[in-house]
């Protein structure tokens, strides 16, 4: 009985390792549906797959042949698949594409016979369906950029219309969750903090790759651990004031941190906006542009990263907090970057404060580490950001000379008298090459000229012995001329 079942179990393997080959013929006969269950899922699969594969056809791939095909091939054969009405949609499309408005314009009777209810039914009977495909996009950004500026500026009747019209006119919007969000912070306004939990519940369900999820998720996680909303209103000032870690929080850890007031360490420059408020994609290339036109000689690296819902775009490769306030200052003097950056703040830290920006500590406590500390220090400019990060140590006399030179008396006594004015919100403002840092960039630039004439002035010497015999050859050729003229005469 033993050596029976022993059999029957290695035929058993033998089998279920030639149905998982796809080299055998058994592997495919498994897989055909006989029972009712098994075609209903097999059509399943199908319908699915004819579906996503006309949509790529038609918007990836531009073949319009083969994606009326395939989504016709899914009305005929499949009438029961639960996404009819999306595939209507396309075939709407699709046909529109190819100039038969008539038979795009039927596809839209079968939405609004069969799916009256269906988003698309609602979006292809808009009147306005034309001008929106046109014109949409252009102002639907309009229409949130001026919703924005009325939820900072508390008209939130404003806020409120611009919703509605948002929900009617642009359901499927690139901003429709932009516009949930505020509408949803307008609502504590009236007390409805519920509808308000809400719309921050349909952001994280419909939008869960949008940035303004994170803030949504945090309302809600909030709000489910019996924290209580008190205000609509989001200003960058409250983020400023905000930090992720409470007292008790910073007091319970055993290695307790603060900021520290190192000059000569590694120090980072930060923009820190809301996302919405800046053009990020712009502000990054003029800031790129802007680093790789003025310095040459330095590299210095770019990143964005989300932190609580803000965002920081941080610039990194200072060796010192005189760089970073240098850099700092330049960039302020650009127009184009003051211009983008005109609803960000400007911040210099170190990178060992960095990690407890945010965290630790406010935004707001920083600023008054920074104008405690860093603020009262005098910041040389003294060729900080025109040389490179890795030096070379050969010896050079007109630098020597340079570095080592001690400034006159009057210099003294005007920076003596100067205002030390190191705030961490830099003015924007000229900066003036001092009359040193001027002399030396321009003996630099001389120095490639100097070395061309050195170089033809030792060529010269070198070539001197050569001239001299050419020229004591001649002088002798002279002397024998009257010789040789008192031969000639005897010879005639």
């Amino acid at each position: 009985i033993m050596r029976e079942e022993a059999m029957q179990d290695s035929l058993k393997n033998v089998s279920d390792s030639v149905q998982n080959d796809p080299h055998k013929r058994e592997y495919y006969l498994a897989q055909i549906p006989f029972t009712e269950e098994q075609v209903q899922a097999s059509n399943l699969i199908i319908m699915d797959g004819l579906h996503h594969a006309g949509v790529i056809f038609k918007d990836k791939l531009n073949h319009l042949t083969l994606s009326e095909k395939n989504l016709r091939r899914v009305t005929d054969q499949y009438p029961q698949y639960e996404h009819m009405d999306d595939v209507y949609y396309h075939l709407f499309l699709l046909y529109s594409r190819r100039g038969e408005h008539i038979t795009a314009d039927e596809y839209i009777q079968k939405l609004k016979a069969q799916f009256p209810e269906s988003q698309w039914t609602a979006l292809l009977s808009d009147p306005y369906f034309k001008e929106n495909a046109i014109f949409g996009t252009h102002m639907e950004d309009s229409l949130y950029a001026a919703t924005y500026e009325a939820f900072k500026a508390n008209r939130l009747s404003e806020v409120i219309a611009n919703r509605r019209l948002s929900d009617t006119r642009f359901p499927l919007g690139a901003n429709r969750d932009k516009f949930i969000f505020i509408g949803g912070l307008s609502k504590l306004n009236d007390g409805d903090a519920n509808g308000c939990v809400e719309d921050m519940k349909t952001i994280v369900k419909d939008f869960p790759n949008s940035r303004i999820s994170e803030m949504a998720g945090m309302i809600v996680n909030g709000v489910n651990a019996g924290k209580r909303l008190r205000g609509g209103k989001f200003d960058l000032s409250d983020v400023w004031e905000r930090r992720a870690l409470t007292l008790n929080d910073i007091s319970d850890s055993t290695e307790a941190k603060v900021f520290m007031p190192e000059r000569d360490t590694n120090f980072a420059f930060l923009f820190i906006y809301h996302p919405d408020s800046v053009n990020e994609n712009q502000m990054l290339y003029e800031l790129a542009r802007f680093n790789f036109t003025n310095y040459l000689v330095r590299n210095f690296d770019i990143a964005i990263e989300d932190v609580e819902g803000i965002s920081r775009m941080s610039v990194t490769g200072f060796r010192s907090f005189d760089e970073a306030h240098l850099y700092a200052q330049q960039l302020y003097a650009n127009q184009n970057i003051v211009k983008l950056a005109a609803k960000a703040r400007g911040v210099i830290i170190s990178e060992k404060n960095l990690p407890l920006l945010g965290t630790n500590f406010s935004y707001k406590e920083y600023e008054e580490f920074y104008n405690k500390h860093y603020a009262p220090l005098k910041i040389t400019d003294l060729y900080l950001l025109t040389e490179p990060s890795d030096i070379n140590t050969d010896s050079d006399p007109e630098l020597n000379d340079f570095t080592t030179g001690e400034p006159d008396d009057e210099n003294n006594a005007v920076n003596q008298n100067e205002n030390i004015n190191n705030e961490l919100i830099i003015p924007e403002e000229e900066e003036e090459t001092t009359a040193i840092q001027s002399s030396y960039l321009k003996k630099q630039r001389q120095r490639p000229f100097l070395r061309t004439i050195q170089s033809l002035c030792l060529k010269k010497q070198r070539q001197r012995p050569f001239l001299r015999t050419i020229q004591s050859s001649c002088l002798k050729k002279q002397r024998q001329r009257p010789f040789l003229r008192t031969i000639q005469s005897s010879c005639h």
